[in-house]
């Protein structure tokens, strides 16, 4: 599957060209940019490209053509504000913007109350067709426009047949020894040897262990509690009897985090969506604070408070 940086890598900018000259709605498309226009030249499947523009039946100019060229700024604003209707996480609104990004400029920005399911069925078959994408990236590109459809748009494109679709390849994962666990997790510092652990011993995904806070952890029946893991599901796991030790060291060290951010008067640790506003102490509580803090404090654009996130996932 390719990487977001690999996919950017296909994409340039498209804007309307009655809005190049430094307008409102030119800085908007800009913001936007995705895929480059489509020219037919470079593409396999002409005829299906024909058929778009011949069964578009809404946003027709005086000429009979298709209307390019269109503000797209409220399809953003409304996919925004479903995705945070829904709880969904911030990658997933910039895996699916990214996609509506590039789906818009594929049709030329035509209006949006004109797509048609045509548009989707050329818009994916150009993706295997021309850029040679995996299966999993056709698919996500799909999930991505099935929303765009159905809660932004508000309208269902049905089953879309014909579409060229990539063939998923059978793949043999790499499974390391426990020998070779070992010697990496050795070569790991503190405290991101006991984020691999972690992760190897419990089973959690990257981020569900850097967002782990004190009030998660048992210690008396050892067991771990992850919160709005994949699907905003809780769990419990069992936590490794080898690690208590090291567990404990962690935790006393983000009491000493915190005991100093007291001092220096910050406002607090960061709270899931609006539990900040319905106990107002619960920030500054030891119980709320990241079991792997960040070593710096991050200033809120908005307030300009100071507030502790937790470790970076590049860093791990």
């Amino acid at each position: 599957m390719r990487t977001d940086d690999e996919q950017e890598s296909w994409s340039v900018p498209y804007l309307p060209r009655e809005d190049r000259n430094g307008s409102a709605t030119s800085r908007t498309a800009a913001r936007y940019s995705g895929y480059a226009p489509f020219h037919s030249a470079s593409v396999h499947t002409p005829d299906a490209r024909e058929r778009v523009t011949a069964s578009a039946s809404i946003g027709l100019s005086g000429e009979g053509r298709v209307r390019t060229g269109e503000s797209w700024e409220e399809v953003y604003k409304q996919l925004e504000t479903e995705i945070a209707v829904r709880h969904y996480s911030p990658r997933t609104l910039k895996s699916y913007r990214s996609w509506v990004r590039k789906f818009q400029g594929f049709t030329h920005s035509k209006t949006p109350g004109g797509l048609t399911a045509e548009d989707v069925k050329a818009f994916l078959s150009f993706l295997t067709v021309e850029k040679q994408v995996s299966a999993s990236t056709q698919n996500q590109a799909f999930n991505a426009l099935l929303f765009l459809f159905r809660h932004v748009l508000g309208k269902e494109f049905g089953r879309v047949e014909g579409v060229v679709r990539a063939r998923k390849r059978p793949y043999i994962p790499v499974v390391l020894s426990r020998q070779e666990v070992d010697g990496l997790v050795a070569c790991l510092e503190p405290p991101y040897d006991l984020v691999a652990k972690l992760l190897y011993g419990c089973g959690l995904r990257l981020f569900e262990c850097l967002q782990l806070r004190v009030q998660d952890f048992n210690l008396d029946a050892m067991i771990l509690t992850v919160h709005d893991g994949k699907g905003k599901k809780d769990r419990t796991v069992p936590l490794p009897g080898t690690l208590r030790t090291e567990i404990d060291r962690q935790l006393e060290l983000a009491a000493q985090f915190h005991v100093e951010d007291l001092a220096g008067g910050y406002a607090g640790t960061f709270l899931p969506r609006a539990l900040g506003a319905k106990y107002k102490n619960a920030a500054r509580e030891l119980s709320w604070q990241w079991v792997f803090p960040a070593k710096t404090l991050t200033v809120v654009p908005d307030t300009q408070e100071r507030r502790r996130f937790h470790l970076h996932e590049s860093h791990v």
